[in-house]
């Protein structure tokens, strides 16, 4: 984007080592995160607050007569690590949902968690260790996600204020904002906590795209295709008209509402059906490597330092209850596998996915 003439900006959070070129291929680029207050200025502020404030700034001071990209990266609803409050909200949201009951999930059990393999329930596991540090008791998960659900209001209430400053600066109708997330969250189900793990509450994250070339009717549509974070960067790209590099795996996703009614079916009726999933990690009792083949039917998920192997029929059981791996006969587990090894393999190639 830089080389074609862009401003760019991130502000937020930065979890990976500086980019190489960070001081010339961005105009701002400010990471902080790890704590909920920063002390900015000789006060205290809210890292919310500081995200927006910093998002608005990088508004106000570009450049009128160039494109601009902006990443704002939220560092809530991120708990503070090894911190015994997990969550602190801002005291503005105390109200919110204090009279709420918030439900507890259907496989928040110990009879789910005993179903898992014995290596996630081992409790160095780090996420067995932070559900009990959030969840362990009814009082601490209804304390807990309601702490959670008030930061979340909190960073949907500074997006809306950065879209009202594009708004104020005419710019809104010209630029296309992508909404999305690095992670999804276990809130307790099969009685674990965060991320690391192929489970559907881990894997699946929301994609919001507001696009001015959408035509009207089709604003405001879901579409359930899996689109991944490798698309995010072809289909900004493509949107500024700058040519996406064959070492980009991922997809324009605006085929799937832009051109006629027969373009947008074609395209997604040659979307991916299917994914790869990946986590490698250096230590196997704190959080397991795995890896995973996703459709909308099934999922067939591996433990590689352990030789464990799950899948689970989503159609009928959504929840993940029921491993059905080991009631394959041996033609249905040597296809399964196959086809995961195709995937894989193709990932691993560099191809586009």
């Amino acid at each position: 984007l830089k080389s074609a003439g862009y401003h760019n900006g991130m502000v937020g959070k930065w979890h990976h080592a500086s980019p190489p070129n960070a001081s010339t291929d961005f105009a701002t680029f400010h990471s902080y995160f790890g704590s909920h207050y920063e002390s900015r200025d000789g006060k205290e502020e809210h890292v919310t607050d500081l995200n927006e404030r910093d998002a608005v700034k990088f508004l106000n001071e570009r450049p009128r007569n160039k494109p601009f990209a902006l990443m704002v990266s939220f560092f809530a609803i991120h708990a503070e690590d090894g911190k015994p409050e997990q969550y602190r909200p801002q005291n503005r949201t105390a109200g919110l949902y204090r009279n709420s009951s918030v439900p507890i999930p259907k496989t928040a059990t110990e009879e789910h968690f005993e179903a898992m393999p014995e290596f996630l329930q081992n409790p160095a596991n780090v996420g067995r260790g932070r559900w009990m540090n959030r969840y362990s008791t009814p009082e601490m998960y209804q304390a807990m996600m309601k702490k959670t659900y008030r930061m979340i209001t909190e960073v949907d209430t500074a997006i809306g204020n950065v879209v009202r400053k594009l708004e104020e600066q005419g710019a809104l109708n010209d630029t296309l904002i992508l909404f999305t997330t690095d992670n999804g969250n276990l809130h307790g189900e099969h009685g674990l906590a965060e991320k690391w793990y192929p489970y559907e509450e881990s894997v699946r994250v929301p994609l919001v795209v507001v696009d001015p070339r959408s035509p009207e009717g089709r604003r405001g549509t879901v579409n359930d295709e899996y689109t991944l974070n490798i698309d995010l960067a072809p289909t900004m790209l493509s949107a500024a008209g700058v040519p996406v590099p064959d070492v980009m795996q991922g997809r324009d996703v605006a085929g799937m509402y832009l051109g006629t009614e027969e373009e947008v079916e074609r395209t997604r009726g040659s979307w991916r059906k299917e994914f790869y999933y990946e986590w490698f990690t250096g230590h196997k009792v704190v959080i397991p490597a795995s890896l995973a083949l996703v459709s909308k039917r099934s999922k067939y998920i591996v433990y590689p330092e352990y030789g464990h192997e799950e899948l689970f029929l989503l159609e009928d059981d959504p929840y993940e209850e029921r491993n059905v791996f080991g009631t394959l006969n041996s033609p249905a587990a040597k296809e399964i596998k196959e086809r995961f090894s195709r995937m894989r393999s193709h990932a691993e190639s560099g191809a586009r996915c």
